[in-house]
């Protein structure tokens, strides 16, 4: 697989190709990733058997059929029993019954459908087999034209009829424990009234289209699920003048501040978003390993694993060539499913809740709301040995292009390849209604929903808390240790470096975004209001719903460490100097000319590019690029290029780089050059006097040579938080059409080293 390169600022801003489905009864395998495709993950199930649970059944029993949806994709569904779901699993002989009418997908005219009403065969037993859910999103194909599938499994035995009506369980609610409900007490809610919120918070009821469906929002002063911990955050602070700021996009601001020793080295963060569903934050090292994807199950089979170490992230994988599929790529596992027009339910099958609301195009095609079905709600299980986490939805790769049609990406096998913006995030999320609130401590393994840490079996590190939801804009707040601690795999710690952030927050009701558009927009849905207010489901296509940045915590960023409008710098980590700085840039004007000196240095191996950029947005469309790099043999490339998408920038018809110099000494990659502050050219941007822009300062990502290309980012690069101004200034220009050497500045080191050595 190839990705195509972009400087991407701020936000990837790549569509999630989601489907979120994962059966809750019977109950999906542990762990129940609802994440589990046929492009990404190995058949069968995505989900390797062996560790529960297992459900009894009865043969020739009715029941309904329930699972987790965050994404209303176009399609149908289908369910299967399987006698094989290991790997060597074949279609032909281990589909032991469809349960479904038909041979394909049904109930595609309403793909907000979360549960069926099943009959089992009545002659058909067995120890152990396993029911499979398959759900068709529509809206894509695979490269290889097959269709495009979410799976997810669930082990059962299935005893003769005249066994016991209800074995292995209870049945009936009047037998239920506190909480659960269901005719298999099978379905669990956070409380029943407030005094499940240990009398600190009040019981809702959500509405929400899986349980948990009635939760618990805290009073100020208390936070956790059952709002049974004493916070310290008690309000919305007046200003946020003493925190440092960074806008993620319009309408989502992310303030922080590092709390003294006395405090246990916490960090205090508030994210304000406009809008009043849920929001959620993340964040996990850069260059850490796609085997963190191993926990708590191994990406591929069922086997615990221990947690990853840091290691650099895996290469990206160079671009694709066209062909007359276009963008599609290739799935290496992949089922094919003959595909069956859509036809009228059985009458016994239950149909989504119905809702006073039908969009007006949906009107105007004659969709009318479904009735009331009869039966046992919809929703999720408890699991019995810790607390469920609730659905949110995913964020998006770093770097690659915008979707045209298909998903992204391509199966990673053996766990390996370009970690995704959401694989193995520490999160946190959280709602408000008024001044209550509910926020919680989350992880994410992949683009599968985050889940609580205690799904995970970890537990919620946060320390205090608090949200709430006033005037058409939420605000949640928390703080925590740093330092995550010991044993806690589902937590990261805050380095004292770049960090990778991701952002979300839930789509509105009515104001609903998928690209392409979901069933919802194509009136293939009963239920239109499918995204229920403060229902973690997916977020919503385009940079004002997610995105990702890169930020170090503990470095104001709006200090860019200017030095005065001539002359300037950034430098990472925040106070280095010279090569003990990772990653720095530094730029000086000179006013006789009207040329500016650049240098770029990054610590990295020669095999990778650097670059910087000049926007007006701080997004990547229309962006002036730099890009260079020094090969093996010393021979130094630096290219001026445009970016007209988020794709690789294009080399400029004219080339405006002067003085372009190079070198790559002890692990230290320099890049020098000059430009005129206004070349003329339509595809640079040009500093005036009165005209400031953004800089972001990406680095590789390999680079051939050969063909002058190059391939994505290693990471998101880090964007100046406001405009920079490159004018004159009242000390002297360096000199005529001067360049920073890079040998001058090694030499210069040098001096500066051992004249430290001497004064010791």
């Amino acid at each position: 697989m190839r990705y195509r390169v972009g400087l991407v600022v701020l936000a990837g801003l790549v569509a999630l190709t989601s489907a979120h489905i994962a059966l809750t009864f019977p109950p999906a395998r542990r762990y129940a990733f609802d994440f589990l495709d046929n492009t990404r993950t190995q058949g069968p199930c995505g989900v390797g058997p062996g560790m529960g649970p297992t459900t009894t059944l009865l043969a020739g029993s009715t029941f309904n059929v329930t699972w987790h949806m965050a994404y209303a994709h176009r399609g149908g569904f289908r369910l299967e029993i399987l006698n094989n779901t290991g790997p060597e699993f074949n279609a032909t002989t281990d589909i032991l019954r469809v349960l479904t009418p038909g041979d394909g997908f049904t109930s595609a005219h309403d793909a907000t459908l979360q549960w069926y009403e099943l009959t089992l065969p009545s002659d058909f037993t067995c120890e152990r087999c396993t029911i499979r859910l398959l759900r068709l999103a529509g809206e894509w194909r695979l490269g290889n034209g097959n269709d495009y599938i979410f799976w997810s499994c669930a082990d059962v035995t299935i005893v003769p009829q005249g066994s016991p009506a209800c074995p292995g369980g209870q049945c009936g609610n009047s037998t239920c424990a506190r909480l659960y409900s269901g005719d298999r007490c099978q379905y669990k809610d956070d409380c029943m009234d407030n005094t499940d919120c240990n009398d600190n918070g009040v019981c809702v009821t959500t509405d929400a289209t899986s349980y948990p469906k009635k939760q618990c929002y805290c009073s100020s002063g208390f936070f956790g699920r059952d709002c049974s911990r004493v916070s310290e955050l008690r309000a919305i602070p007046s200003s946020f003048s003493s925190y440092w700021h960074r806008e993620l996009t319009g309408g989502v601001d992310l303030y922080w501040k590092i709390r003294s020793a006395s405090f246990q080295n916490e960090i205090e963060v508030a994210l304000q978003v406009e809008g009043s569903t849920w929001a959620g934050l993340g964040w996990r090292p850069l260059g850490l390993a796609s085997t963190c994807r191993n926990f708590p199950v191994n990406y591929f089979s069922s086997d615990p694993q221990a947690e990853p170490e840091s290691e650099p992230e895996s290469e990206p994988e160079p671009e694709p060539t066209q062909s007359s599929q276009g963008r599609r790529r290739r799935a290496v596992s992949h089922l094919r499913v003959p595909r069956a027009e859509p036809e009228a339910e059985p009458e016994a099958e239950p149909e989504a809740e119905p809702e006073s609301f039908i969009p007006w195009q949906c009107r105007a095609n004659g969709s009318q709301a479904e009735p009331e079905p009869s039966g046992e709600p919809e929703g999720e299980p408890e699991p019995s040995s810790e607390p469920e986490g609730e659905p949110e939805p995913s964020s998006e790769p770093e770097g690659e292009p915008e979707p045209e049609g298909e998903p992204e990406g391509e199966p990673e096998q053996g766990g390996g390849g370009r970690l995704h913006a959401m694989d193995c995030v520490d999160m946190v999320i959280g709602t408000a209604i008024g001044t209550t609130h509910r926020i919680g401590d989350y992880y994410t393994r992949d683009r599968s929903t985050p889940q609580r840490d205690g799904w995970y079996n970890g537990r919620d590190s946060l320390t205090a808390a608090y949200g709430e939801q006033r005037d058409g804009e939420t605000t949640i707040m928390f703080r925590r240790s740093l330092m995550k601690q010991s044993g806690e795999q589902s937590d990261h710690s805050f380095d004292r470096s770049l960090m990778h952030f991701i952002y979300a927050r839930g789509q509105e009701y009515g104001r609903y975004s998928h690209r392409p558009g979901s069933a919802v927009e194509s009136c293939n849905a009963t239920d239109y209001m499918f995204y229920r207010r403060d229902e973690l489901k997916y977020h919503g296509h385009g940079r004002a719903q997610r995105g990702t940045t890169t930020l170090n915590i503990f470095e104001d960023p709006d200090q860019v460490g200017v030095d005065g409008d001539c002359r300037g710098s950034w430098s990472t980590p925040s106070g280095c100097q010279g090569v003990a700085c990772d990653h720095s840039v530094t730029w000086t004007y000179n006013p006789n000319t009207d040329k500016i000196d650049f240098q770029i240095q990054s610590k990295q191996t020669n095999d990778k590019w650097v670059g910087l950029g000049f926007s007006e947005d701080r997004v990547m469309p229309n962006t002036d690029a730099i890009v260079g790099w020094v090969t093996d043999s010393g021979e130094v490339y630096i290219s001026d290029r445009w970016a007209s998408a988020r794709s690789r920038p294009a080399p400029d018809t004219s080339d405006d780089i002067e003085n372009a110099q190079g070198s790559f000494t002890d692990g230290m990659l320099t890049l020098s050059f000059t430009r005129k502050r206004n070349t003329g050219d339509s595809r640079d941007l040009a500093f005036t006097d009165s005209k400031c822009l953004y800089m972001f300062y990406p680095r590789g990502g390999a680079y051939n040579h050969g063909d002058k290309t190059f391939f994505i980012h290693a990471s998101n690069p880090v964007v100046s938080s406001r405009e920079i101004c490159i004018k004159a200034c009242g000390a002297g220009p360096v000199g005529a059409g001067s360049t920073i050497k890079p040998s001058a500045v090694i030499l210069l080191t040098l001096v500066m080293t051992m004249w430290g050595l001497l004064r010791e």
